[in-house]
């Protein structure tokens, strides 16, 4: 066995035990009572002054978003009362280990050309934050009450809206840490459809589920645009989730690459194959959970009983088409042409990345109409993979 180092990648804190979204704000001022309207308008001010902190570099991007280069103990996350006063741990106590083993997801090498992840070069001891608008709150709010339960349950077959496509795990097992690599995609997403890739796991019982999701997602009605962007989601009770760094539940500790961006490295259909690797990992030490995305020469900052991989979509409407899901085609053996996951990885009880079991697995597809997953087991060098997607349509 051999220590992952020597990757620099998106590292970031994921603190789901102790961080709700809580912001107040006051309705009355100067002995009159104010509108709903102007209570809204106070609110949004005060999130946008939490939210955006004075910038030690400002960093514009081709696709119109702002990026903060923010002192890394001004960011958001340090807003929270219970974060007062926190030091920030830089790095994970320990990685997960790899099986140096020529049949193991570990050994194959991922392309390190196919990176596909935006940099920001900021200065030492600052991150990168998305700069945060009126627009983009009214937005996350909007978003969050268009679904009955405010965030991603994606084991709601009665969910309305919702579809999934993915390889998950069987019951009575536990996991501290998931891993997959999925190949980049633009699905043809409008108004309020998202349609995501993604790897997460869960814990808890179904009415009081703590989970966390990465992955890309294209999704208008909550970025804004009809662009993929590697996106970062988690959900504990009591809250009802929150999506990147727009509440502080999350610790950025990289000052090059952050959650948010744009994927500008779009598969081509029956060409060119971009991809990320992403990883999801609990400090055995601390119990803090670690995003990894992407693998180069470079950085970016209680177990769990369910894992997953694949696609979910959604749509807000009733009566609504369901969005594309993957690169919008079905499977049908051929990782040119159909969304991929490979390098299928859990990390077991010993910190160690290994390929899950298939007696530990099944595939659930809620409408085979308009969703497939093709499960291709153990390729040499792809490790455990499996394609999924499909059209979406009226009829899901």
């Amino acid at each position: 066995m051999a220590l992952m180092g020597g990757i620099k990648q998106l590292i970031l804190v994921v603190l789901l035990y102790v961080i709700s979204l809580s912001y107040y704000c006051v309705v009355e001022g100067r002995g009159r009572s104010i509108s709903k309207e102007e209570e809204d308008h106070l609110e949004l001010d005060k999130q946008l002054r939490i939210l955006n902190k004075p910038p030690v570099k400002t960093i514009q991007t081709k696709d119109g978003d702002i990026f903060d280069c923010i002192n890394i103990y001004e960011q958001p996350a340090f807003d929270h009362p219970l974060l007062k006063n926190h030091k920030i741990q830089m790095k994970p106590t320990s990685s997960p280990r790899i099986l140096s083993d020529e049949t193991s997801s570990s050994s194959s090498s991922v392309d390190q050309s196919l990176n596909v992840l935006k940099r920001f070069d900021c200065p030492e001891k600052t991150v990168p934050i998305r700069r945060t608008s009126r627009e983009d709150l009214i937005r996350a709010k909007s978003f969050s009450e268009s679904f009955n339960n405010g965030g991603i349950r994606p084991m709601l077959s009665d969910e309305p809206g919702q579809h999934v496509t993915i390889l998950k795990s069987r019951d009575n097992h536990q996991f501290y840490g998931v891993r997959g690599t999925i190949n980049t995609a633009t699905p043809n997403v409008v108004n309020d459809q998202f349609s995501s890739s993604q790897v997460w796991i869960e814990a808890g019982p179904a009415d009081d589920i703590n989970t966390i999701h990465t992955g890309w997602a294209v999704a208008p009605s909550l970025f804004g645009d009809n662009k993929a962007r590697v996106f970062v989601y988690w959900n504990a009770k009591p809250s009802k989730g929150c999506f990147n760094l727009l509440c502080p539940g999350f610790v950025q500790v990289d000052k090059d690459l952050t959650v948010g961006t744009v994927i500008d490295k779009i598969s081509e259909y029956g060409g060119t194959q971009f991809d990320i690797d992403f990883l999801l990992f609990q400090d055995n030490v601390t119990g803090y959970w670690w995003l990894r995305a992407g693998k180069e020469e470079k950085d970016i900052g209680q177990s769990g009983t369910f894992v997953a991989w694949g696609g979910l979509v959604r749509t807000g409407s009733s009566g609504s088409s369901s969005p594309p899901m993957g690169n919008g085609h079905f499977p049908d053996h051929d990782f040119y042409k159909a969304c991929s996951v490979i390098h299928m990885q859990v990390v077991d009880a010993t910190n160690t990345l290994v390929d899950i079991k298939e007696s530990e697995t099944e595939i659930h597809t809620d409408s085979t109409s308009c969703y497939l997953l093709e499960y291709d087991g153990l390729i040499k060098e792809q490790g455990k993979s499996f394609l999924f997607g499909g059209p979406g349509g009226n009829q899901c």
